[in-house]
């Protein structure tokens, strides 16, 4: 081999070095163009394609992109092989996305998997644009054929792998994400987008499987050690501390979290259900008021109605309730508190209202027809309940219920309610919370 400083293979050669060197590491353009300059100089009619389709790597990484695709289009258009001519669509793909043209970036991924199917670079660049999408089903299928095309990848292949073990979790594949936030956290163990993948994981894995529970507490006790005044991470303690029986422990490590400044909402509540289980309710108001200036989160106003409607605070209990309704994910259970409120208060009108409101969303909740019943019966209405006697002892009896059968009973006892309290107070039962 001829060594000469300007036969064209040592040029070559050279001006790849460059090339590669300046864009792993982020140096200067100068290098860029002496690279390009090289390359321009070696240019060879049997070596166009090879020449060009490095010379549009160059100005990829100077950001000049049309003058990249456009040597990579001249590359295509010398017959290069097919080989080449996949890593120029996938750079081709790559340029694409970037300038925000995904469908073309799309088309040129696929092009590349046309004519070398084992192109891992084609099915990354395709799910990373998928990702985007929030198309994880895709983004999955994609990235499993990438890693079974070059498995190499798991050992280095930190995007990907970030990637494919977001999507599995916002698919809800927990587990499998898992396995992959693992692999990860081998590769790039400070990776914050992993580390903080990894605390949603965990925070879920151990509570629907317990299995994970002695790994999730020796990962979130080593983050506190590291960060102590992290929030997030003393509260998976407590709740992993409580779950295994260690209550002096989580009490310990509650009312150390309160000496800190700007305390979460979710520790004074915490704190705030401790005060209430140890048989002070007044100082657990006091904690959830103070949580409720940041957050009024449905967990912390109904457990302020709760407390309010216990200290026969029953107007209060009522604003908490009505509050907690508005972002309840359990309406009857709210329901049925509030008609009890208001039936606790001598407002059996609404108690009536509410009641009923109950039934309307669960028939079979026999409770909820022993409410509506006391309340009619301190309205001295005694001429609606007897029409269900049957219907609440077959619910007594625990006999099963079909839904075309609730349905009709519960149109029977709108136009009862109809005819006794007039349309007005019917159509406040179907419509909006009216207090």
């Amino acid at each position: 081999m001829d060594l000469s400083p300007e036969n064209a293979e040592v040029l070559s050669i050279k001006a790849c070095i460059l090339t590669e060197y300046a864009k792993s590491t982020n140096q200067s353009k100068a290098l860029l163009n002496e690279a390009i300059q090289l390359f321009e100089r070696v240019r060879e009619p049997e070596v166009d394609a090879q020449v060009d389709y490095n010379i549009g790597n160059g100005y990829e990484g100077l950001g000049d992109y049309p003058k990249a695709l456009e040597s990579w289009d001249r590359a295509l258009s010398q017959a290069p092989s097919r080989k080449l001519a996949a890593s120029i669509y996938v750079n081709r793909g790559n340029v694409f996305d970037k300038i925000g043209k995904a469908h073309l970036a799309i088309r040129s991924y696929r092009k590349a998997l046309q004519l070398h199917p084992n192109k891992w670079q084609a099915y990354a660049g395709w799910a990373s644009i998928e990702s985007g999408r929030a198309r994880y089903k895709r983004v999955v299928v994609l990235l499993t054929r990438c890693f079974n095309t070059n498995p190499h990848l798991e050992q280095y292949g930190e995007d990907q792998i970030y990637v494919l073990a977001a999507s599995l979790f916002h698919l809800g594949h927990l587990s499998e994400s898992y396995k992959w936030v693992k692999k990860l956290n081998r590769i790039k163990p400070d990776d914050e987008q992993a580390i903080d993948l990894k605390i949603h994981l965990l925070s879920q894995l151990w509570r629907d499987n317990e299995q994970y529970i002695p790994e999730a507490l020796a990962f979130f006790q080593l983050a506190h050690n590291e960060k102590p005044e992290e929030m997030v991470y003393r509260g998976e303690i407590y709740d992993l501390l409580r779950k295994t029986g260690r209550d002096e422990e989580a009490k310990e490590l509650l009312i150390e979290s309160l000496q800190f400044e700007n305390v979460p909402p979710r520790v004074l509540y915490e704190h705030a259900k401790m005060l209430d289980n140890e048989g002070k309710s007044k100082e657990a108001i006091q904690q959830l008021e103070m949580a409720l200036q940041a957050d009024q989160s449905h967990y912390l106003t109904h457990f302020m109605a709760n407390l309010k409607h216990r200290a026969a605070l029953y107007e209060d209990a009522l604003h908490y309730y009505r509050l907690a309704l508005e972002s309840s994910t359990t309406c009857t259970v709210v329901l049925s508190e509030i008609a009890g409120c208001n039936y606790m208060a001598g407002n059996f009108r609404a108690s009536v209202l509410f009641s009923i409101k109950a039934i309307m969303v669960e028939p079979r909740r026999i409770e909820f027809w022993y409410l509506l019943t006391d309340s009619l019966r301190r309205l001295d209405n005694h001429r609606i309940m007897p029409l269900f006697e049957w219907f609440l002892y077959e619910l007594a009896s625990e006999e099963e219920i079909e839904d075309a059968y609730a349905e009709k009973v519960c149109a029977l006892l709108l136009s009862n309610v109809e005819e006794f309290f007039g349309h007005a107070f019917a159509q406040q039962i179907t419509s909006g919370i009216d207090y």
